[in-house]
């Protein structure tokens, strides 16, 4: 049950593949929005090749495509 959930969550996340800026309390980065892990948070993969996890927060699209 847990992955068909997430499996939903992931078909309503828009942002998926495209870059965006996440402002979360103190924190404000900029990357590509990859996936969800297994509790939800979204995982954004930074210009440096690291990643955040965003647990909550603004997450706003860059742009309207998807990156090459």
């Amino acid at each position: 049950m847990k992955e068909s959930l997430n499996a939903a969550a992931i078909k309503r996340v828009t942002h998926l593949g495209r870059r965006v800026s996440v402002r979360e309390e103190d924190m404000h980065v900029e990357g590509v929005a990859m996936d969800l892990d297994e509790e939800g948070c979204l995982l954004v993969t930074l210009d440096d090749g690291s990643s955040v996890r965003v647990r909550e927060g603004e997450v706003v699209p860059l742009t309207t495509e998807r990156p090459e």
